[in-house]
């Protein structure tokens, strides 16, 4: 996963080696690997055209943001030497699970005015090479040096979702495509299957391009070349897990008043009274950030009779939204009552207020969101030679041909997911594919179907909450003054809401969510652990040059 340059003589006219690290030692030469988190992923390997900038002065070369330097393409020159102006393009590499940023990066000095081993400090790997003011290869006099990011990549939209699912099946689709027989299952300047394939949109297609010549493929097949198109995306909530329910009790609200003036010199006995039906409502706040894309869009649904004797759904997508629940009959109905018995002295007025007092339940939740797509093979089959034959295809009806047939093949559809697709015609052996041959030339190819067709892979989740509010009883008042005080009493108009004319239940202004109201308190999420314990890397396969041309 990482380069350094190893001066094989001291002088401007050094031999420079680029040598590329797995898990072994070359040449004395202490290896290195990525981070535990990226050991066993799979990897995207695209290839930079850096011609350009080796053939100007004083100029740096990058890899894509996300990439790291795993080897360079030179030519040679007349002399047999090679120069910077020789370097022609940048292998690039990334774990698949890797996002599109860094962690630190600094910039590492070089001198190769004696023999050695030039590299970037320890967790830190090669992103970009610059060359000062001359040709020879003692002018690579500066690296630019990354770790590699920490952080996972942050799933909120559906563009980054997209990204993270296309990058982790690429190459096991690519793969996948080999092995059923298509043909071109790596770029032209690619060394192994699954090697130089640029991002088209929801596509990914194998590069025809030969930058250093601005060349383009002459195979007749070139206009075929593989693509793997993901198609009919959708988004499905598998689940909903529900978190501790948590109560308190929010500002009381004035929901009433009436004034009662007693004029005569003698007391006298008032009563009050006030009911009314009071509505509940329930709120839904999302608290992952997505940003919600009118062509797939997630779509949750909350049953009422998680806090609620009033059973109906709560439909609503990933933001802010608001149910006002009534009831349709009395006995799903809310009705309060209070009733306020006071002698009134002579010449004075009372002031009666009722304060409705609401209770709320705020329910944490982490919905397990589930992407859906179908994925096209667009391509041409190689050519079948036989059902003895060690480089065939293995379509039905092309198994026997001589040809090099265009087969688009899609697995599955609007009403079936490409994995579970995929998983259905395998162990049901169903045709066109001839699963049975395909496994048995390629025994390890079963076990990364098996990562292709985990459910697991395509999963994420999303935290929001639920807050029912409901009344929970009145609160009355009363307030006495003399008929001749300078303050009068009157009936206050209050701000409470009314549907038909019934008391709506809700938030008011003063009122703060729960998990800011009380500062020990921490809504508890349910944890889904959706990580994939057994990955499983692909070994590198050498593209078949006869055979993919």
């Amino acid at each position: 996963m990482c380069v350094c340059f190893k001066a094989l003589s001291s002088s401007n006219d050094a031999v420079l080696k680029v040598v590329c690290y797995y898990d072994t030692t070359r040449n004395g030469v202490h290896c290195c690997s990525p981070p535990l988190r990226y050991l066993d992923s799979d990897t995207i390997v695209i290839y930079e055209n850096w011609a350009w900038e080796f053939e100007q002065n004083n100029r740096w070369a990058y890899c894509p943001q996300g990439f790291f330097l795993h080897g360079l393409q030179t030519t040679s020159s007349d002399s047999g030497i090679t120069y910077l102006q020789n370097i022609k393009y940048a292998r690039c590499i990334k774990p698949s699970n890797h996002p599109e940023s860094y962690g630190d990066c600094y910039f590492q000095n070089l001198n190769f005015n004696k023999q050695g081993v030039y590299n970037c400090r320890y967790d830190y790997y090669v992103t970009g090479l610059h060359k000062g003011n001359c040709d020879s290869l003692g002018c690579l006099d500066k690296l630019h040096c990354c770790k590699m990011e920490v952080d996972q990549r942050i799933l909120n939209n559906v563009d980054t979702l997209k990204t993270k699912i296309m990058e982790s099946t690429l190459p096991k689709l690519v793969r996948l495509a080999a092995a059923i027989g298509y043909g071109h299952a790596a770029g032209k300047k690619g060394i192994y299957i699954g090697d130089d394939f640029k991002r088209e949109g929801d596509s990914w297609v194998a590069d025809s391009r030969l930058f250093w010549r601005e060349e383009e493929c002459n195979d007749l097949k070139c206009k075929e070349i593989l693509a793997v198109e993901y198609l009919e995306w959708s988004l499905t909530v598998k689940e909903i897990k529900y978190g501790e329910k948590y109560i308190d009790y929010l500002e009381p609200e004035e929901v009433h008043s009436a004034v009662f003036h007693n004029e005569k010199n003698t007391s006298s006995i008032k009563t009050f009274q006030y009911s009314n039906v009071v509505s509940e409502t329930v709120t839904h706040s999302p608290t992952s950030r997505w940003r919600n894309n009118e062509k797939l869009s997630v779509s949750l649904e909350f049953g009422t009779n998680l806090f609620s004797k009033v059973q109906m759904p709560f439909k609503t997508g990933f933001k802010y939204s608001e149910l006002i629940i009534t009831g349709n009959n009395e006995a799903e109905r809310t009705t309060l009552h209070d009733t306020l018995e006071h002698n009134i002295p002579p010449n004075t007025s009372a002031q009666y207020k009722v304060l409705l007092r609401k209770i709320r339940t705020t329910i944490p939740y982490t919905a397990v969101i589930i992407a859906n797509f179908s994925v096209r093979y667009r391509g041409f089959l190689g050519r079948g030679n036989g059902f003895d034959s060690e480089k065939t295809n293995f379509h039905i009806n092309y198994r026997e041909s001589t040809d090099r047939p265009s087969v688009p093949y899609t697995f599955g559809n609007k009403s079936e997911a490409f994995y579970t697709a995929l998983s259905r015609q395998i162990a049901s052996k169903e045709e066109p594919w001839m699963w049975e041959e395909i496994l048995k030339k390629d025994p390890s190819l079963g076990e990364h179907i098996k990562k292709l067709t985990d459910e697991n892979k395509y999963k994420f989740t999303l935290n929001g909450k639920l807050e029912h509010v409901a009344g929970a009883k009145f609160d009355s008042m009363l307030t006495l003054i003399k008929l001749n005080s300078f303050l009068g009493l009157e009936e206050n108009q209050t701000e409470t809401q009314y549907l038909n004319d019934i008391l709506i239940a809700k938030e008011g202004p003063k009122d703060k969510p729960v998990d800011r109201k009380i500062r020990e308190y921490v809504l508890k999420y349910p944890k889904v652990d959706l990580d994939d314990a057994n990955s499983l890397k692909l070994e590198p396969i050498l593209k078949d040059l006869d055979y993919s041309s």
